[in-house]
């Protein structure tokens, strides 16, 4: 927003006329972005940026980790499997891009709360088939250890057992 912008906003608010109420709304540009402005760079910011430069950033994967699990050959394979599906669901859930996020670190380095452990616990019941209780989701072990745990519990791995 440029200051003039917000200058004219402010005149308008002020004045309060009937054609313009004191109660002003405005909102971020969702067709354009500038490096310059220095909120732009925060991750929360992503989906702005990449709408602006006509790209999208993906939310949810085409295939299912359930149906990618089903054709694993592997436990080994399944774990990759996992742990990446996990990647991209705690970036899409923390909106980071999935290249910040370090596998061989715990959930709880990237600010995961009993919120968003909640949230991975029901996607990991749904796609992996697996009970797992919040307190292991938010243990102090790597989400490559957590894979492995979840791989061994899954139903739908029981064939690779």
């Amino acid at each position: 927003m440029y200051n003039s912008d917000l200058h004219g906003l402010m005149a308008i608010a002020m004045k309060g006329t009937e054609a313009h109420p004191p109660q002003v709304m405005i909102g971020l540009p969702t067709n354009e972005y500038k490096d310059s402005w220095y909120w732009i760079q925060d991750g929360k910011f992503a989906s702005l940026r990449n709408m602006a430069q006509g790209t999208h950033s993906n939310t949810g994967t085409s295939i299912s980790l359930s149906n990618e699990l089903q054709k694993a050959t592997d436990m080994m394979s399944a774990i990759d499997m996992i742990c990446d599906a996990m990647v991209d669901k705690l970036a899409q859930l923390m909106m980071v891009p999935a290249l910040d996020i370090d596998p061989g670190k715990p959930l709880s380095t990237y600010g995961v709360d009993s919120l968003v452990a909640v949230e991975v616990r029901n996607w990991m019941a749904k796609e992996m088939a697996v009970e797992v209780s919040v307190f292991e989701i938010m243990a102090n072990v790597p989400m490559r250890q957590l894979a492995m745990d979840m791989a061994g519990k899954s139903k739908a791995l029981e064939q690779l057992c």
